[in-house]
C-alpha cells in the first residue's frame, strides 16, 4: 500500500462506523509503525490516536501517543498542528481512562501551547480548551472547566 494509500485509508470522519473501520486498521498496523519516526508515519499514529478515541480505545490511544509523542515533539517542535493534536487526543484519552491528572497537566501545556502559536481566535483553540474543560469536569473540577 502506497503512503498516500494508507493516508486516504485513515481518513477520518465524524461517522462512528467509519471511526470503527479505522480501528481495525489500526490494530493490523500498529506493530508495524511502533518502531518507526519518520514524519509521515508520526503523523499517522496522530489519526490512530484518534481514531482510537473515537470508538473508545483510550488504552490502544495512550499506548501509541506514548510511543509517539516525544519523537513528533521533537521531529514538527512544540507549536506545530501535529504536536498539537496529539496532544489533543492523549489528553482525551488520559481522560477516558480516568487518569484526570496527567489529562488537566497535559491539556493546560496544550493550550499554552496552542495559544502562542496560533492565539485565542482561532477554532484550533478553541477545541484544546473543550478537551481540557472535558477533563476538569470528568477530574470534579467544574468550577475551573466553566472558566
Amino acid at each position: 500500500m502506497t503512503d498516500r494509500g494508507l493516508h486516504d485509508s485513515l481518513q477520518i470522519r465524524d461517522d462512528t462506523s467509519k471511526a470503527q473501520g479505522v480501528f481495525a486498521l489500526v490494530q493490523k498496523l500498529v506493530f508495524f509503525i511502533r518502531q518507526q519516526e519518520d514524519r509521515v508515519t508520526l503523523s499517522m499514529k496522530g489519526r490512530l490516536m484518534s481514531a482510537c478515541n473515537e470508538v473508545g480505545e483510550y488504552q490502544q490511544a495512550i499506548t501509541l501517543g506514548t510511543d509517539a509523542f516525544p519523537p513528533t515533539r521533537r521531529t514538527f517542535g512544540e507549536h506545530d498542528p501535529t504536536t498539537l493534536s496529539m496532544m489533543r487526543c492523549l489528553v482525551r484519552a488520559f481522560t477516558g481512562v480516568g487518569q484526570y491528572d496527567k489529562a488537566i497537566a497535559l491539556g493546560k501545556e496544550a493550550l499554552s501551547l496552542t495559544r502562542t502559536a496560533v492565539g485565542n481566535e482561532q477554532g484550533v483553540t478553541a477545541g484544546t480548551m473543550c478537551v481540557l474543560a472535558n477533563a476538569l469536569y470528568a477530574g470534579g473540577n467544574l468550577v475551573d472547566a466553566i472558566k
